[in-house]
């Protein structure tokens, strides 16, 4: 059994090193320049207005990049596969001594590291400073700003996480990413249609959003639009949290796997 598993997946590793070395660094890179003016523009706008609190200009700025967070990964990702099938070079790899299973494997295991550096896990980093700076200019109030704050929920007023706690947030977010990547080969897996795609994964992540809603937190790994939120982070059980988070990505792994291996090339 053991050899027969080793044989399905022969090979996986040697192409996922090549899929890495596509995307890291130049494509990372690029994923990180796209990502990070959206979250400081966000940060700014929203932090300019006296009268805004902290809490408040972080959770609507990681939650707007988020939104836009998810817009970049389909948008990246939505190639992955579906192109490696369109131009034949899928059918290609597979017809050397490399299973299907491997091969599709390999294109999650190249790709997922660099979309959440790239996409997330550096953006969030390198703001970290900018949301320091926000949170420094909010600690001074007026007179009239102090009044004003009476009526305000006390979670508004949420100063800056620790550092600690601030990278939960983005490894949600980027796990949120990274469940979409899997999606996206998922679908890719049987389609090639670019617009088809596109549809599917911005279906995937207004799924998320539904789930919130319904009150489903720990179990989505759309737990990053509501961890973001002030004082939720603390309230949210987040190991089992990431545990689904990462078990939605390996079962969409797991069938655009079965999928991949079934259909003709």
């Amino acid at each position: 059994m053991a050899d027969r598993r080793a044989t399905a997946f022969a090979g996986a590793g040697t192409l996922a090193l090549v899929e890495l070395r596509r995307w890291l660094p130049k494509r990372a890179v690029l994923l990180a320049v796209v990502s990070l003016p959206i979250l400081l523009f966000v940060t700014f706008t929203i932090g300019n207005d006296a009268d805004t609190p902290f809490g408040e200009v972080l959770g609507t700025a990681l939650i707007g990049w988020s939104i836009v967070v998810v817009l970049i990964v389909v948008g990246t990702s939505q190639g992955v596969l579906a192109d490696a099938v369109e131009d034949g070079s899928a059918a290609w790899t597979v017809s050397m001594p490399v299973t299907r299973r491997a091969y599709v494997v390999a294109k999650f295991v190249g790709a997922a590291p660099a979309i959440a550096l790239g996409a997330v896990i550096v953006p969030g980093l390198v703001a970290y400073p900018f949301l320091a700076a926000s949170a420094d200019a909010k600690s001074d109030f007026n007179a009239g700003e102090v009044i004003n704050a009476l009526g305000r929920d006390s979670s508004s007023y949420a100063t800056l996480p620790s550092l600690g706690e601030y990278a939960i947030m983005l490894a949600l977010i980027a796990l949120l990413a990274v469940y979409l990547l899997a999606m996206m080969l998922l679908f890719g897996s049987r389609l090639t249609s670019a617009a088809a795609l596109l549809g599917l994964g911005l279906a995937s992540a207004a799924v998320l959003i539904v789930f919130n809603g319904l009150g489903i937190v720990e179990g989505t790994p759309g737990v990053a639009f509501v961890a973001v939120l002030p004082n939720r982070l603390e309230e949210l059980a987040v190991v089992p949290a990431v545990i689904a988070s990462a078990a939605w990505s390996a079962l969409a792994v797991a069938l655009a796997v079965w999928s991949f291996d079934r259909r003709p090339l």
